[in-house]
């Protein structure tokens, strides 16, 4: 791919971009270009170690804030009409509640996946502290009977649980935290290439 076609290709998947952002980032890639090119290497050569368009995408969805984003995709392209503007205050009852619903749902949906975590670690923490009393009872109750053998046994079964519980917690974790940033960098990448196309 020459210089111009991926500058053309890469201005067209950006178009989502604030239009100074989106001018920023073919300046860098074009000089970047340039400076390859001086340093001995065809154009083919210096674009290919940018990698896919895709992969630049992503990288400059991980460094653009979601906010920014937001606010060009909601920034009217051209002035309403009057019928719009209309049809928008006669919409109001039915189109806000929806947004609403929408908005709580994904809320609670989230909070739901976090308090699940939270259960988990109080899981977890309650066996810690099972096998903690269990381990204190076992010394308390050594040279009186029988019941000696039930707190140890308890206190095994109780550090057991808690070393299977931290691993799924750990794992769910991780898990959660992943499916949020990638939930967030396909938001990102979806409103990079979903504006107008710059001209």
């Amino acid at each position: 791919m020459k210089k111009q076609e991926f500058l053309k290709e890469l201005k067209t998947r950006l178009s989502g971009l604030p239009s100074d952002e989106l001018d920023n980032r073919l300046s860098f890639y074009s000089e970047m270009i340039d400076d390859k090119i001086e340093a001995g290497k065809s154009e083919e050569q210096a674009i290919e170690e940018f990698g896919t368009i895709d992969e630049i995408i992503s990288e400059i969805a991980k460094d653009t804030p979601l906010m920014n984003l937001v606010k060009q995709r909601i920034k009217p392209k051209n002035k309403m009409n009057g019928m719009q503007i209309a049809l928008i205050i006669i919409s109001f009852p039915i189109w806000l509640p929806l947004l609403i619903i929408a908005l709580t749902l994904i809320i609670v949906g989230l909070i739901l996946l976090w308090v699940f975590v939270l259960i988990i670690y109080a899981i977890e923490f309650s066996l810690v502290t099972a096998f903690i009393a269990s381990i204190a009872l076992f010394f308390i109750y050594l040279f009186k009977g029988d019941v000696v053998v039930l707190f140890l046994g308890i206190a095994l079964m109780s550090e057991g649980l808690s070393i299977i519980f931290f691993l799924i917690s750990k794992s769910f974790t991780k898990l959660i935290l992943k499916a949020h940033k990638s939930l967030f960098l396909n938001i990102k990448r979806k409103l990079i290439k979903g504006g107008e196309k710059h001209e």
